[in-house]
C-alpha cells in the first residue's frame, strides 16, 4: 500500500474508532446530606436511582446526570401541629423496571415532640412519575432489607421483628411469612430466583445464631447456614452465575470475605478473595460480566473504592473519594459504577475496563 494511502487509512480507522460509543464521563452529583442507603441501574441502564436515609428518592439520567424526578415520603404530611419523618433503609428495582421498593420506618413528631411507636413500611414507587402506588404493612419492628424476586413478581421485606415476609407485588397481600433465628438485616435473590440469602444481627443477651442463611424463594424453608464468622455483616451477594455466595465482614479489627461453593454442601473457597483491608466500607457488587468485584475500603486514612478481578485477586483499579461509602452498584453494561456516599454525595465513575 502507498505510503500516502496507508497514512489516510490510519488517520480514517482512528476517526472511525472515535465514531464509537462516547466515553462516559464521572458525574459528581448531591442528593442530600445523609446516608445514600442503595443505589440501583434502571435495567436500560439509561438512569438510575439512589435513595437516602432521609426519606427521599430521586431518578437520575445516567448520561447526564439530570434528576428525572424526586419524591420525599414525607412530603405533605405536615399540618399545624404534626408531621412525619421517615427513614429508608433499603430500596431495590424489579427487573422488568415496572417497581421501585424502599423499605423504611416512619415517625411522627406532634407539638414538636416525637411521639412514641412508629409504623414500619414498604412502598412500592412506580419509576415513570416518582408516585407512590402502594404502601405495605405488617412488620412489627425496623425494618431490614427488601428484595425482588428474579421475576418481579413479588417481594420479600425482612426486619428486626425477626420474620421475612413475601408479598405479591400486584396485590400487595402478603404471600408467606418466615421465622428467622434473629434480627433481620439483609436480603437478595439468586440470579436464577430459586434461593434467598439472608442476613442477621445478634439478638443482645441471646446465644449467637449462624450469621446467614440460604432458604428455598418459593417454600420459605431453610436450605443452608453459614457459621457466624463477624460480628456484623457487611455485605452479601450471589456471583452473576449463581455459584458463589460472597459474605463479607468483621470482627474489629478484623476483615473476613469469602465465597462459598452453593453447590458442594461444606465446600469454600480456601482462601479470603480480600486481603490486606483494614474494613469494607459499603456493601459489594459484581459487574455483569462477573469478572470484576467492586468495594469500600480505607487506604492510607483515605476513602476509595476498589475494583479487583476477584478471581485472581488482582487489583484493576482504586478510586478516591471525598467521603465514606455506602452503597454501590455496576450499570447493566458494566461501563458504569455508581457509588453512593454515607454523606449524601454520589459519584457516576467509567469504567473503561468492564468488557
Amino acid at each position: 500500500m502507498p505510503m500516502i494511502l496507508r497514512s489516510l487509512f490510519i488517520v480514517l480507522l482512528s476517526l472511525s474508532a472515535g465514531m464509537g460509543t462516547p466515553q462516559a464521563k464521572r458525574l459528581n452529583l448531591v442528593h442530600g446530606e445523609t446516608t445514600i442507603t442503595s443505589i440501583r441501574f434502571m435495567p436500560d441502564g439509561n438512569a438510575f436511582v439512589s435513595a437516602s436515609f432521609n426519606g427521599t428518592v430521586i431518578m437520575w439520567n445516567a448520561s447526564s446526570g439530570k434528576r428525572v424526578w424526586s419524591l420525599d415520603l414525607d412530603a405533605g404530611s405536615e399540618t399545624k401541629v404534626a408531621s412525619t419523618i421517615s427513614h429508608i433503609v433499603d430500596m431495590d428495582v424489579s427487573s422488568d423496571g415496572a417497581t421501585i421498593a424502599v423499605s423504611y420506618n416512619q415517625s411522627t413528631v406532634k407539638d414538636n415532640t416525637l411521639q412514641p411507636g412508629q409504623v414500619n413500611l414498604v412502598a412500592l414507587i412506580d419509576p415513570k412519575n416518582g408516585q407512590v402506588t402502594r404502601t405495605l404493612s405488617g412488620h412489627t419492628f425496623l425494618m431490614g432489607g427488601v428484595a425482588f424476586s428474579s421475576d418481579g413478581k413479588s417481594l420479600v421485606s425482612v426486619s428486626g421483628d425477626q420474620t421475612a415476609r413475601w408479598w405479591s407485588v400486584n396485590t400487595g397481600r402478603e404471600i408467606r411469612q418466615i421465622k428467622l433465628k434473629a434480627q433481620g438485616g439483609t436480603s437478595r435473590f439468586s440470579p436464577d430466583g430459586k434461593y434467598l440469602v439472608i442476613a442477621t444481627a445478634p439478638i443482645w443477651g441471646n446465644p449467637p445464631q449462624s450469621i446467614v442463611g440460604l432458604y428455598d424463594s418459593q417454600s420459605g424453608m431453610l436450605v443452608r447456614e453459614f457459621p457466624r464468622e463477624y460480628s456484623q455483616v457487611t455485605g452479601i451477594t450471589f456471583s452473576p452465575d449463581g455459584k458463589y455466595l460472597l459474605i463479607g465482614g468483621f470482627n474489629m479489627p478484623n476483615v473476613t470475605t469469602k465465597l462459598w461453593n452453593l453447590h458442594s454442601p461444606n465446600s469454600q473457597r480456601s482462601k479470603p478473595i480480600l486481603t490486606n483491608v483494614k474494613r469494607v466500607l459499603g456493601n459489594y457488587a459484581y459487574s455483569p460480566n462477573g469478572k470484576l468485584l467492586a468495594y469500600g475500603e480505607v487506604q492510607r486514612g483515605r476513602p476509595v473504592v476498589s475494583v479487583t478481578d476477584w478471581l485472581t485477586g488482582k487489583s484493576v483499579g482504586t478510586y478516591e473519594l471525598d467521603a465514606k461509602p455506602a452503597s454501590l452498584v455496576f450499570s447493566p453494561t458494566g461501563a458504569q459504577l455508581a457509588i453512593g456516599t454515607q454523606e449524601g454525595q454520589i459519584i457516576v465513575l467509567p469504567i473503561p475496563f468492564h468488557r
